[in-house]
């Protein structure tokens, strides 16, 4: 491998050559996969080789063992009289986190990188086609695998081909729980104070209160309730996205917190509002925070995660429950920040999507039975 390029050199790097001569860092995803055979073909890495010399090697290389001489050469950015800084892209580079979140969870955030800001003497000189080579040399770079097919600047493809596995979640034995098409295998529970019909006032249809938008399931948040799985579970990891959709007229420049409230319920056996259970909160403040429903429990706090794991208000989130051996661990955007260390349910029970004050979306929704 050779010399290559690629983000803002003045981003803190190191800017002596002593400083930047770390170990060389070698080949790295034996165990991560693309949902195909490769990322991009040995012929597009090579085409990325060339334009990767033309115009990154100036700020970066991808050959970490030999940095601090081609420094000596000239090489680098100049910082102040004697400094330069000559970036390593190679390597392990691709593997960084920052506060825990990986740099690049995807092929998509390297390539957008490069796309806005690349390179440093004018990102508008070159072309998107040869932006998207320069990505699968770097791929190359960081011991990414070859395939058959050349990387694209499709961004939906881009997204799927996952970089980190520590964001690349292991999927096995889930299944999804809502098809996006109907409400085949769940039900509803709707009317606040009521009991389930033909016993009592609660309503048993979603009522345009859940509905299905191009695979999305929405909720109005204009009648209290919830909707609930038809089969129950007991020891499970729960899985999916959520964002609220705040009214076209909110203004949060007066620095008042969206409202924004739903919730998820567990261990559901009798259908009222509000059943009795465990409900973990879907507040937009508050985030995933364990609330007893006509119950006691103990949980923890994960503070510091709290603070780095939410979005701004109408991104997605993804929030994972799992409920095993008597205690429920709750993760959010995929970072830990509650357990539930003791609570009182033994038996299955339903689970289910929370409706009250607010519109919020759910998609993704995969459940694995533990």
């Amino acid at each position: 491998m050779r010399t290559r390029s690629l983000l803002t050199p003045m981003m803190g790097f190191a800017i002596t050559a002593a400083l930047l001569s770390a170990p060389r860092a070698s080949s790295v995803v034996e165990a991560q996969a693309p949902p195909g055979p490769g990322y991009y073909t040995e012929a597009q890495a090579r085409r990325g080789f060339t334009a990767f010399n033309r115009n990154c090697a100036f700020c970066h290389t991808v050959d970490s063992a030999t940095t601090a001489e081609q420094v000596k050469t000239g090489r680098g950015l100049r910082v102040g009289v004697a400094g330069r800084s000559l970036m390593n892209v190679g390597g392990k580079y691709l593997m960084k986190t920052s506060d825990g979140h990986p740099d690049y969870p995807s092929v998509y955030y390297l390539f957008n990188r490069i796309r806005q800001g690349m390179p440093a003497f004018g990102s508008d000189t070159i072309g998107i086609d040869t932006k998207v080579d320069i990505v699968a040399y770097i791929l190359q770079a960081n011991g990414l695998p070859p395939g058959p097919r050349e990387l694209t600047a499709d961004v939906s493809v881009m997204k799927s081909l996952w970089i980190n596995p520590a964001k690349a979640l292991d999927e096995t034995g889930f299944e999804s729980i809502f098809n996006g098409k109907n409400f085949s295998g769940w039900s509803f529970m709707l009317g606040p104070n009521c009991r389930q019909a033909p016993d009592g006032c609660g309503k048993t249809d979603p009522g345009g209160v859940f509905r299905i938008e191009n695979g999305v399931l929405v909720c109005t948040g204009k009648i209290q309730g919830y909707m609930y799985t038809l089969k129950k579970y007991k020891d499970f990891t729960w899985r999916f996205d959520y964002r609220f959709e705040p009214p076209p007229d909110w203004d949060d420049n007066d620095g008042v917190t969206y409202y924004g409230n739903s919730g998820y319920f567990m261990f559901i056996n009798d259908h009222r509002i509000w059943p009795k259970g465990i409900q973990i909160e879907g507040y937009h403040s508050r985030p995933l925070l364990p609330f007893p429903m006509d119950t006691k429990f103990k949980f923890t706090t994960e503070k510091e995660n709290l603070l780095k794991a939410q979005r701004p208000l109408g991104a997605w989130n993804s929030a994972e429950i799992a409920s095993k051996n008597g205690q429920v661990r709750i993760s959010l955007n995929g970072l830990h920040v509650y357990t539930i260390t003791e609570h009182e349910f033994t038996e299955a029970g339903h689970i289910g999507f929370e409706s009250e004050g607010a519109e919020i979306h759910w998609r993704n929704v995969r459940l694995k039975v533990e």
